[in-house]
């Protein structure tokens, strides 16, 4: 019975085909319109897209109503969110895991460079922020974000003070670049005014032109984390 069903409605399908190369042979534009008209509200309406529609000739009216969605279908998109939520929450629970078993530093030299895992996070983070992630209540996320926080400016500092030294201008300041993090993060957020602060007393006793760059390179990063 059901394959006699598909079969009618296969063949009404192929009848309004031929029906629009018909008038479309003939050149009748008002045949190939009307057909072309026929055809998609039978295509909607074999594929159950919409649930009503209402034609009038006199004054062309087509009015469509579309069919609402079944429980099953809101309930599978409920499931595809959920999917894609606890795939954020493994991603950040695992990078969590990998920076807590991590036993090499970051690299710190002369010049700043973004921390090991940084590049991950972010990447994670920006799929999760386009798919609306619930941040707020995924504590991985936040210790992560904090580490790497704290990082990038224990590096800034670290390479800031050995491109001082080896100036030999870092007794002529008054702050401890290893105090960095203490002044400018206080666990939540970064406060970019004093480390805009800090950069111009350190310019002022070395003009060394890298070291506007590494902060520039830093400042960066850190609005990533914060945005």
């Amino acid at each position: 019975m059901k394959s006699t069903k598909e079969a009618s409605k296969m063949t009404i399908t192929l009848l309004l085909m031929v029906f629009i190369i018909w008038m479309a042979i003939e050149k009748s534009i008002i045949g190939v319109v009307t057909g072309l008209v026929l055809l998609f509200v039978w295509v909607m309406l074999v594929y159950k897209l919409f649930t009503d529609v209402t034609l009038k000739f006199r004054n062309f009216l087509l009015s469509l109503k579309q069919k609402p969605a079944t429980t099953e279908e809101v309930e599978s998109q409920s499931s595809v969110s959920k999917q894609e939520q606890d795939k954020f929450s493994k991603s950040f629970q695992k990078l969590n895991e990998s920076i807590k078993n991590n036993t090499v530093l970051s690299a710190v030299g002369p010049s700043y460079s973004s921390p090991k895992f940084f590049d991950r996070f972010i990447e994670i983070k920006h799929k999760a922020d386009e798919e609306k992630y619930d941040f707020k209540n995924d504590h991985n996320y936040y210790e992560v974000n904090t580490y790497l926080i704290r990082n990038i400016l224990t590096v800034l500092g670290t390479s800031i003070k050995l491109r001082m030294f080896f100036h030999s201008t870092y007794n002529l300041l008054g702050i401890d670049l290893e105090q960095l993090n203490s002044q400018v993060f206080n666990g939540k957020e970064v406060d970019f005014e004093t480390l805009a602060t800090i950069e111009n007393q350190i310019e002022k006793a070395d003009s060394d032109p890298n070291i506007p760059i590494s902060f520039s390179k830093a400042k960066s990063d850190l609005k990533k984390l914060q945005a």
